[in-house]
């Protein structure tokens, strides 16, 4: 196979896998991981007290807090359904193979900034907010770039866990139903029908 038709194929392969659908199928298995660590967490932390042979309460053994790659999942799941609607938005985002700067960007609230009539309540900024903290620093590594870029990282609560899977699904929805009919833009390959249980009322 020569470079030409390597390049093409690789080409088509970056293209297929940039489809919205691919972004919003993304999206969906890191917010099932978040929500299933999330249950997990609060599980542990409901388990009662025991009594050991010696007739001593006992705390439950805990596994550490897995709040870090927790919030780490719901910031990854945001980027990917809002990458997806800047798909949508403006295909050529993709078109030359390469991701423009503005896909590439990992700031939640530019990337909000870029979707055309998205509005988040305060409650959902919040927690892109949050999210784009964790996503470049402190769910990711023990030190930020600069010691001047130290932030206390934030642990969530119920309030946070319950605006990430609305507003995840805000999001995926919208990307739904931009595609479900079918998405041919010309670039890549067309998406036909689909159908989902999840974004189907």
């Amino acid at each position: 196979m020569n470079k030409n038709n390597r390049d093409f194929i690789q080409l088509q392969k970056f293209l297929s896998d940039a489809m919205p659908d691919r972004w919003l199928s993304f999206a969906n298995e890191l917010s099932e991981a978040a929500d299933i660590l999330w249950k997990n967490e609060q599980k542990l932390l409901n388990e009662p007290m025991s009594i050991n042979k010696n007739g001593r309460l006992e705390s439950p053994k805990r596994n550490p807090d897995h709040y870090r790659p927790y919030i780490l999942l719901c910031a990854f799941a945001l980027e990917n359904l809002l990458k997806g609607l800047l798909i949508i938005q403006d295909p050529k985002e993709m078109a030359t193979g390469k991701l423009s700067r503005k896909i590439a960007d990992h700031n939640l609230l530019t990337l909000v900034s870029n979707v055309s009539a998205l509005k988040l309540n305060s409650s959902e900024k919040m927690v892109c907010q949050v999210t784009s903290d964790a996503l470049q620093y402190w769910a990711r590594y023990p030190v930020p770039k600069k010691y001047n870029h130290i932030k206390t990282p934030k642990k969530p609560d119920d309030i946070f866990h319950k605006t990430f899977l609305n507003l995840s699904y805000r999001l995926g929805r919208l990307i739904y139903d931009q595609i479900k009919n079918g998405w041919d833009v010309n670039i890549g390959p067309a998406l036909i029908q689909m159908w989902s249980n999840k974004y189907e009322d």
